[in-house]
């Protein structure tokens, strides 16, 4: 057992909740490359990102007429896990242009 008064050993108490708090929230978002087809888009909103028909159509509506497009803002890992989803759905049908980023929201 160790002699405290010896060894002079220090602990400090941190509070991590103050360093850590919640997990930090990333935008998935998808740009427009004139190229994809509209309807692999609406699909791929659909499929990796569980988005509805309407909500899939009105991403879609907005990513061609501002050349980008919030999908969704997840924690860090599910914003990557869908990015990288959508990319093996679209490379299954040999579509390599759209592009998707994912930014610290």
């Amino acid at each position: 057992m160790p002699n405290i008064d010896n060894d002079m050993a220090v602990l400090e108490r941190v509070d991590t909740r103050e360093q850590t708090g919640h997990p930090k929230s990333y935008n998935v978002i998808m740009w427009n490359d004139d190229v994809t087809p509209m309807e692999a888009v609406v699909i791929v909103l659909m499929e990796a990102f569980q988005k509805d028909m309407s909500t899939a159509l009105n991403i879609m509506i907005s990513i061609h007429k501002s050349d980008k497009g919030l999908v969704g803002t997840y924690p860090m890992d599910e914003a990557y896990s869908r990015v990288e989803t959508a990319e093996s759905l679209l490379s299954s049908w040999g579509i390599d242009t759209l592009t998707m980023t994912v930014e610290e929201a």
